[in-house]
């Protein structure tokens, strides 16, 4: 059976998907038996016309909230509708493949898999509880001593991935914020379980405590083993740390002084979220 790889874009982050998201995904891994699929919501007829150049199957969407929301709905609805053994629904506008991530289609486990932070960082204290459609005492319940799972990079079989990403959105009550899937999303994974993928497959240089360099426009751990998958998180591009991100020659540069900025903030809050862990396990 077929696996596959999800993503969502629109018009904004469309030409960074085809030359970057794309090329480095196709460079580095075997999709012999992976199929692609992005979910459309605003890319130019263009871009749609290149990713179907590049045999890539794309499926305009209703673009009524924000994509990180939406596309929970709309990859339920896909993968109730066609048949896959593994899936992986990943971010489409911050990615970029260094190596080859097919293995982790190849394990026989049957949970859901993601990579937890480094940091505790409390994203549910971002958003009122009214976001949410479960009691945010349930989540914090659940969350409290939980270091959280980036959404942006989660695989899994199929029907777990249907029920999680269903489910994840029928709990977000606001679906035009960004950022709530951060929350019920490790919510669910905590709640029932998960297997914990290693880093590699989903590097976000501000909130690892694992130090890297870059070399040739390439990231590597301290180690020189090359990272698998970099993720240059940020929701907007000031945030971001990775400045010119993108695949070949003269991209990714370190912006120093935001990096130093975001590494210090989430160091605080670790420290601030450790101590109270510790205050509550006494």
């Amino acid at each position: 059976m077929r696996n596959a790889i999800i993503t969502a874009c629109n018009k904004r982050y469309g030409e960074f998907l085809i030359r970057c998201w794309l090329k480095s995904l196709l460079a580095k891994t075997d999709t012999t038996n992976i199929s692609i699929i992005v979910l459309d919501y605003g890319l130019t007829n263009d871009q749609v016309k290149a990713l179907r150049y590049n045999n890539i199957t794309v499926v305009k969407e209703r673009k009524d909230g924000a994509i990180v929301t939406i596309r929970l709905r709309d990859t339920a609805k896909l993968l109730k509708r066609e048949k896959f053994g593994k899936v992986l629904l990943c971010d489409g506008g911050d990615i970029l493949f260094q190596e080859d991530i097919s293995p982790i289609f190849e394990r026989s486990d049957t949970q859901v898999a993601g990579v937890a932070d480094d940091y505790y960082v409390a994203f549910e204290r971002r958003f009122p509880a009214s976001t949410f459609s479960v009691p945010y005492s349930q989540i914090k319940k659940v969350m409290r001593n939980k270091k959280s799972v980036n959404a942006g990079f989660l695989t899994g079989p199929s029907e777990k991935m249907a029920w999680i990403c269903e489910t994840a959105y029928s709990m977000i009550k606001n679906k035009k914020i960004y950022g709530p899937d951060q929350v019920v999303i490790p919510f669910l994974l905590y709640s029932y379980g998960f297997r914990k993928l290693n880093r590699t497959y989903n590097f976000i240089p501000a909130m690892s405590k694992k130090r890297f360099y870059i070399e040739n426009s390439e990231f590597y751990f301290m180690n020189k083993k090359k990272i698998k998958v970099v993720h240059n998180t940020g929701g907007i591009s000031a945030f971001r740390i990775i400045k010119k991100f993108g695949y070949g020659p003269g991209c990714n540069m370190l912006d120093t002084i935001n990096y130093a900025i975001q590494k210090n903030i989430y160091r605080g809050l670790d420290l601030i979220y450790s101590r109270k862990l510790d205050i509550i396990s006494k």
